[in-house]
């Protein structure tokens, strides 16, 4: 008999929680790494 998600709530809350976490800091990271492009773009500019 198989389970049914229902049967195991908090694995799949989980889950679900962990993979927004994860969206969260790669949209961190991908801030961060358009920060520094733009910061080298503007250093190239001023020198």
């Amino acid at each position: 008999m198989s389970r049914t998600p229902l049967q195991y709530p908090n694995k799949y809350y989980n889950r679900s929680r962990e993979l927004i976490h994860n969206v969260k800091k790669a949209e961190e990271e991908a801030f961060k790494t358009v920060e520094r492009y733009a910061a080298q773009k503007v250093n190239r500019l001023n020198f």
